[in-house]
C-alpha cells in the first residue's frame, strides 16, 4: 500500500474487506452449526476461536476510531 494513496480509497478497501470477512464468517458459522449438531466439542472450540477473533477486531476498530477522533480534535484546536 502506497503511503500517498488517498485516505478515502484505503477506507473503501478496508470497508469492503470487513464486509467480505463478515459474510464469510457468517456463512462459516451457519455451516458449523449445521455440521456441529453431531460434533459439539469441535463446534464449541471453533466458535470460541471465532468469537475471540471478532472481539479483537472490534477493539482494534474502536481503538483506531478513538485515536482518529482525538487527532482530529487536536488538529482543530491548533487551527
Amino acid at each position: 500500500m502506497d503511503s500517498m494513496e488517498p485516505l478515502n480509497m484505503r477506507r473503501k478497501r478496508w470497508n469492503l474487506l470487513g464486509f467480505v470477512a463478515s459474510v464469510i464468517i457468517t456463512f462459516g458459522m451457519m455451516g458449523l452449526i449445521i455440521y456441529g449438531q453431531e460434533h459439539k466439542g469441535q463446534l464449541e472450540d471453533v466458535l470460541s476461536i471465532l468469537v475471540v477473533i471478532l472481539v479483537v477486531a472490534l477493539f482494534a476498530i474502536i481503538s483506531y476510531n478513538v485515536k482518529r477522533i482525538i487527532k482530529n480534535k487536536l488538529n482543530n484546536r491548533a487551527k
